[in-house]
């Protein structure tokens, strides 16, 4: 088995480097079930007018059906950013439901983008055909 990350990890491009204007946007849900049992959605602001916020929703559905992640299970529920060429972390660590993805609120015009690392990977070893 090998230990780098790209054996061991998918990396996403949920939400492409765009300007977001003042008000909500949404990035692309990432399936637990095909991309692994944890998820960090990392979030890069570049230029930023007055604040940012993002939160982790979650759903059993890809299209609808998504809520606000809640405290004391274990995953984070929420980030906030101030200023310029900041960033932020959202992470997955005890999935409840399949589809995850991040709900964004720019205060003012910015620019950003948002990616996921998800895994690890499961893997099928050949020798004795147990997924490890």
């Amino acid at each position: 088995m090998r230990n780098d990350l790209k054996s061991n990890f998918n990396f996403l491009e949920v939400y492409a480097a765009q300007a977001i204007s003042a008000g909500d946007e949404v990035s692309s849900a990432v399936d637990v079930a095909a991309y692994g049992r944890s998820i960090t959605f990392m979030m890069s602001l570049g230029t930023i007018a007055t604040s940012f916020a993002a939160k982790l929703q979650h759903s059993d559905t890809l299209a609808t059906g998504y809520t606000d992640e809640v405290t004391g299970l274990g995953n984070d529920t929420s980030v906030t950013m101030s200023t310029p060429a900041d960033s932020g972390e959202l992470h997955v660590v005890n999935p409840r439901e399949q589809y995850y993805r991040v709900w964004m609120t720019a205060g003012g015009a910015c620019v950003g983008s948002v990616y996921a690392a998800a895994g690890p990977k499961d893997r099928v070893t050949p020798a004795d055909g147990v997924i490890s």
